[in-house]
């Protein structure tokens, strides 16, 4: 064998050496991605995830999957500050992943309603469709609307806070119009408003 066919034997040699590592390798986090799902969303063994996922992530430190489980998990184990540090850098560095600022929004609607809200707000800029956004802003104006007229509030502001929540369940109820608690409420918020021929033409869909 003469050193040209030498060369291109061993090229093809080492090609196929470094694919099978990375096959393995992908298989490999592949294995270790469906441990780290099951122990954070079946098990809720948060502690137990966030291990596997540091282990996936000494495979990858790019996988955007594990990195995920790893801001949940550590969340949701209660170092809520490390777990929003790390959420913070995801959101920042995917900003254009409308799933991961979704779970991060949904994570925080008891506990930061403030940053949810905008974290929603901001996925609605990205997919105006969303029905998670479209639903917990429309309340979370309803809601406040409420609570400042009740307090003696402006009554322009209560006025503009229930057009916003009603702009988004009106939204809610297009993509999917069967669902009753939407309807209600959209009843609720037009007889409030003396809207009485839209909430008659609601009425009739229940």
């Amino acid at each position: 064998m003469d050193m040209k066919c030498l060369a291109v034997t061993l090229f093809i040699c080492c090609n196929l050496f470094f694919l099978s590592l990375n096959i393995v390798a992908q298989n490999d986090i592949q294995t270790i991605l469906l441990k780290a799902e099951t122990q954070l969303y079946k098990d809720n063994n948060y502690s137990a995830a966030i291990a596997t996922a540091k282990e996936g992530l000494k495979l990858n430190a790019e996988h955007k999957e594990l990195q995920t489980i790893l801001a949940l998990a550590t969340y949701k184990n209660g170092n809520k500050t490390e777990g929003k540090k790390l959420f913070d850098a995801l959101t920042e560095k995917y900003s254009a992943d409308k799933t991961i600022t979704e779970q991060y929004a949904f994570l925080l609607e008891k506990d930061e309603v403030t940053k949810a809200l905008s974290l929603y707000e901001t996925l609605l800029t990205k997919d105006p469709n969303n029905l998670k956004a479209l639903f917990f802003t429309g309340q979370h104006y309803a809601t406040s609307a409420t609570n400042l007229l009740n307090s003696g509030g402006n009554p322009q502001e209560v006025y503009s806070l229930m057009l916003k929540a009603i702009e988004r369940f009106e939204k809610y109820h297009e993509i999917k119009p069967k669902e009753t608690t939407v309807i209600n409420s959209l009843i609720s918020f037009y007889e409030n408003l003396r809207m009485t021929d839209k909430a008659q033409e609601l009425r009739k869909k229940l």
